[in-house]
């Protein structure tokens, strides 16, 4: 059987996937969305990033802040090299999520995974939902790798420890 050739869906999902860049808003650091017409979602100035919802699902733009992980060197370079990405990872995390209701923006109530960000303690990381399971490891494409490892032990230790206990 003959190899079968691959480089044109190759080069088609390498494109697609660097399609996130068109979403990074370089004056306000965040991956904003735009409409049919390229407009951003919010204009630079008027983002909150702790507002869930809009082109954000079941998150918000801190959320979504590291989700280039496939790109990650790129995500450092467009934050000002690894200093920034770790001084905006650092922001990250002394963020605290609220779960106001003003911030619940087009959900119209507090979501659970709003509740759950917050129970954590630990700013912006909502650990319970999928999209942040890497977050901790994007300080390795930082000025701090050693980060990561701190992180995760405070992750580790609030919240697989085999308790019941909730923060909130």
């Amino acid at each position: 059987m003959a190899a079968c050739d691959l480089r044109a869906e190759a080069y088609y999902l390498r494109n697609r996937a660097l399609v996130w860049r068109n979403l990074f808003q370089q004056a306000s650091g965040f991956l904003v969305g735009r409409d049919e017409a390229g407009t951003w979602e919010a204009e630079p100035g008027e983002l909150d990033p702790r507002v869930w919802g809009g082109s954000y699902t079941e998150t918000n733009a801190w959320g979504m802040a590291f989700s280039a992980v496939h790109d990650a060197d790129y995500l450092a370079a467009v934050h000002g090299g690894p200093r920034g990405l770790g001084e905006c990872l650092d922001r990250y995390f002394a963020e605290p999520e609220k779960a106001a209701p003003e911030l619940s923006r087009t959900y119209g109530e507090v979501i659970h995974e709003m509740v759950e960000a917050r129970a954590i303690g630990m700013g912006q990381l909502g650990l319970s939902n999928q999209p942040a399971h890497h977050v901790p490891f994007m300080y390795l494409f930082s000025d701090r790798p050693e980060r990561t490892s701190e992180v995760l032990h405070e992750c580790v230790d609030r919240l697989f420890d085999g308790s019941s206990r909730t923060r909130v």
